[in-house]
């Protein structure tokens, strides 16, 4: 797809059938970056290297236009906090005022599987994630509400929702000159799953940056 459209979205993993055939249906374009691997491999050097900048050289040519939504999926979830910083600089930078962000937490496990999960929007409120072939685990650092708008800059939870194996789901908004953490209102609770399942604003971003003006 073309990036001349109304709309641009970045994946910051790789491309998935099911979200190319999702997006046919709305007016915009799906930059991939297909990052997630540079991204922990940068993540687990010091935090000198750790730049906005650095982090720009991993986008997709041709990405000149303000992006509205980002796609993490669970990518945070294996992110330092120097490299939580350095993209949510990044976001600041190439992230339209009040675009969104979406990202999946684990908040109640320990462990995380090895690798990040690949994942797929298969309707309108429904998104499938794929792990990896690997059994292997890490720790997970259960980043809270507080912990994302402290160290990624200018985010702020805009919207939350708490599934049933322990994934916290997030919107977060990018504000130009956000004032760092704050009070967070209580967080809503889902009966989604975790593959193959509803989600109740796994797809919110989209939504909101395709609507038709009135």
């Amino acid at each position: 797809m073309g990036c001349d459209q109304r709309r641009v979205f970045l994946e910051l993993g790789s491309a998935t059938a099911g979200t190319l055939a999702y997006l046919r249906g709305f007016r915009c374009c799906l930059a991939v970056a297909d990052a997630a691997e540079e991204l922990l491999r940068l993540g687990s050097e010091g935090p000198e290297v750790l730049t906005a900048q650095r982090l720009k050289a991993l986008l997709p040519d041709g990405l000149d236009e303000p992006v509205d939504a980002v796609f993490c999926w669970d990518l945070l979830n294996y992110l330092s906090q120097p490299a939580l910083a350095a993209l949510g600089r990044l976001f600041s930078e190439i992230v339209r005022p009040d675009g969104l962000v979406h990202a999946l937490v684990q908040t109640r496990d320990n462990t995380i599987p090895d690798r990040p999960g690949r994942y797929a929007a298969m309707g309108a409120e429904t998104l499938f994630g794929e792990a990896g072939e690997s059994a292997a685990t890490r720790a997970a650092p259960r980043y809270t509400p507080w912990d994302l708008e402290k160290y990624c800059g200018n985010l702020v939870v805009d919207r939350s929702v708490m599934l049933r194996n322990g994934m916290q789901e997030y919107l977060l908004r990018v504000t130009p000159d956000a004032a760092g953490p704050r009070e967070i209102p209580a967080l809503y609770r889902s009966g989604g799953e975790f593959w193959g399942c509803r989600y109740r604003i796994a797809l919110l971003a989209i939504k909101q940056q395709t609507k038709k003006p009135r």
